[in-house]
Parts: structure tokens; sequence; C-alpha cells
């Protein structure tokens, strides 16, 4: 029997994210595709995401809605500034984890996005970041970690350069190369004249 979900209440009133009826350990999400795509892989063995419990596809938005566990902890924002310096290297392992295993950036990162539970494991929720992607071997991902860490931490620590703005400037190398390749032609064809 296939196992049916009920929207409750609205699970905190800034957030679009719903309990589900009879099932206290469970939330319920609308997302995009991207986002569901990095939610599986962050959830994938309840490491650090969410794990993902089952999802479907509203045709008439084009949304997926997400049934996912509900992850209990305390949030970063909850947090003294003694216990987030604390944890301050769990985050950043948590991080790095991330990155480099789960190949997964977030730039929606923040402490309302951090749960760290009882056993001191920390969890990263929300993929659904405007910038949030699946990194490949191209990005630095030493400055990818570093900028997710200075939204929680601060730039004067982690020294992050915008990865939107290094994407911009690799393609205008790019084009700038190809731009003095076709000169080089050119000259050459002009000395042969």
């Amino acid at each position: 029997m296939v196992e049916t979900y009920q929207i409750d209440k609205r699970y905190k009133e800034s957030f679009d994210i719903w309990t589900v009826k009879g099932h206290p350990d469970l939330l319920i999400k609308p997302v995009k595709v991207k986002e569901l795509r990095l939610s599986l892989k962050a959830g994938e063995e309840g490491d650090i995401g969410a794990k993902i419990i089952s999802y479907s596809k509203d045709e008439k938005t084009n949304e997926y809605l997400m049934v996912m566990e509900k992850i209990e902890g305390r949030l970063f924002s909850e947090l003294t500034k003694k216990e987030l310096k604390e944890q301050e290297n769990n985050l950043l392992n948590t991080i790095q984890n991330l990155i480099y295993n789960y190949n997964i950036y977030t730039d929606d990162i923040h402490k309302d996005n951090i749960i760290i539970q009882d056993n001191n494991k920390i969890r990263i929720i929300d993929y659904g970041g405007a910038d949030a992607k699946f990194v490949n071997r191209t990005d630095n991902l030493d400055n990818l970690v570093n900028c997710m860490m200075s939204k929680i931490y601060g730039n004067q620590k982690y020294k992050c350069i915008n990865p939107n703005q290094q994407i911009k400037d690799i393609e205008s190398l790019k084009i700038q190369k190809r731009i003095e390749e076709r000169l080089k032609k050119i000259n050459k064809s002009k000395k042969k004249l």
C-alpha cells in the first residue's frame, strides 16, 4: 500500500514548509527540480541534508512536493557566540564534506539553514539558493568552502571570491585568448601579402 501524506500546519511562520498529519517526524516542502536534485544528493544517506522520503511533480506548476525527514536539533541562529565558536571546525568539516564528497555548493547558507543535533552532528538544509549547484573539477573548491564559511563566520577569516565573478573572469579570459589567436592569424596573413 502506498503511503499518503496530508499537510497539517505551517512548520515555522516564515518558511514554506509544512508538517505532515500523523507523521510528526516528517515535513513537506514545495521545491523546483534543481533543489530536489541537490536535496536528494545531500540527504542520500541522511548524512548532511534531510533524507527525502518521497516526492511528486505538480504538472500545473512544474514544482515538486518533497516529503523529508524532520531533523531534530538546534538552529545555528539559536547558539550563543561561544557555542558558535565551538562548532566552527565541525561546520568546516561538514561543508568540506558537502563540497568535496557530495559535490554540492549552496550560496544560501545562513544560521537558519544549519542544524546541530544532540549527537553534535551538523546538518545543512535548504538547497534552493540561486547559485546552489553541483560543483565540478574546474571550480575552486577551497574558495567555495571559504564562501560558505564566510556567511557564518565572516570574510575576515574565510576569504571568499564570489564564485559567479570567477566564472565571468574565466569566460572573459577565454574570449580574450580566442581574440588574440585570431589576431595572430590575421597578422600572419598580412605579412604574406
